[in-house]
């Protein structure tokens, strides 16, 4: 078969893990290092892809193009003209032979109504990355801590397993818990502080922030919590889960509860009642709708395209503070 793969999955880490394999695979049967050269997805139009994929021997004896979620095969890529003629450069492609080259695409799924993931699909050597399984996660972490001297107890790692983290994330968590772990058995209470300091107390910065429509603060809560290895997805889902829990300490606050009351309805705990119920005039009620409007566009953008995740993330926050 021609060598050409399409790998495909939900998970970052996973399409990223299948990339090493491949490459490694691809440079065994090589027998040499390969050329490996990433092209920018997102800005990857019909020129700029076929003139990446011209291959010459006379620069290099074979090399690898890795192109990463390109926007073309997201299901929002509506039929146009831009779309046609990336169309035809892949088919021209495929119709050669560069056995010397090797061409791997990565997409977050495989939308069947994509002309372009149809081509693909039908010429290249398909891997499905598929979802990780919680008895996956759990396994794939107790064999990355046995190669470390560490074990885990099945509670902890069922919590982390059970926390619907993407593996980048549990891999941050698991790095830096054996960093500031000595003892070789990762147990619940180790888990619980990491958790709750990662996703609560560093989110609740960012929240507090949003909250008092606090611009620069939320920026630099944010770009902490990327530098600590969070990922924009995680963090907008926190942020989602943050004005949930919002709304209903607005909503029962109206009511005329009180804050035991909150906390006895809502099973949400005390000191986060606390904080919300002092700021619940910050935002009106139509404000919420159009907060939870701009959340819902922000996850689209993040899961079904290849833009910049950073600046995505961003501009939501500016939207939010105004």
């Amino acid at each position: 078969m021609k060598p050409i793969y399409f790998i495909w999955g939900e998970d970052v880490y996973l399409l990223d893990k299948a990339i090493e394999n491949k490459i490694e695979d691809i440079e065994k049967l090589y027998e040499d290092e390969s050329e490996i050269i990433y092209l920018e997805a997102d800005e990857l139009g019909p020129l700029e892809l076929a003139h990446s994929l011209e291959y010459s021997s006379l620069f290099s004896l074979h090399r690898i193009v890795i192109i990463k979620k390109p926007w073309w095969l997201n299901k929002a890529s509506r039929k146009n003209k831009k779309i046609d003629e990336i169309y035809q450069v892949l088919k021209s492609y495929l119709n050669k032979e560069y056995q010397q080259q090797a061409l791997i695409i990565t997409a977050l799924e495989y939308n069947k109504t994509n002309s372009i993931a149809k081509l693909i699909n039908e010429n290249a050597q398909i891997i499905n990355c598929q979802k990780p399984t919680k008895d996956f996660l759990v396994n794939w972490m107790e064999n990355d801590l046995n190669t470390r001297g560490k074990t885990i107890t099945p509670k902890a790692a069922a919590i982390i397993a059970n926390s619907k983290n993407d593996m980048y994330y549990i891999k941050n968590l698991i790095d830096k818990i054996c960093l500031i772990n000595y003892n070789k058995e990762i147990n619940y209470q180790d888990i619980e502080y990491e958790l709750e300091s990662r996703e609560e107390i560093n989110i609740f910065r960012l929240t507090d922030a949003i909250f008092d429509r606090d611009l620069n603060q939320s920026i630099t809560a944010f770009n902490k919590l990327i530098l600590q290895g969070s990922h924009p997805v995680f963090i907008l889902y926190m942020i989602t889960r943050q004005f949930v829990d919002f709304s209903k300490v607005k909503y029962y606050k109206e009511l005329g509860f009180s804050k035991e009351k909150v906390e006895q309805e809502s099973g949400m705990k005390s000191f986060v009642i606390r904080k919300m119920m002092a700021k619940t005039q910050t935002f009106s009620w139509e404000e919420i709708r159009i907060v939870f409007e701009e959340l819902l566009k922000t996850d689209i953008l993040l899961k079904t395209t290849s833009s910049d995740e950073k600046l995505v993330m961003e501009t939501l926050l500016v939207g939010l503070c105004k």
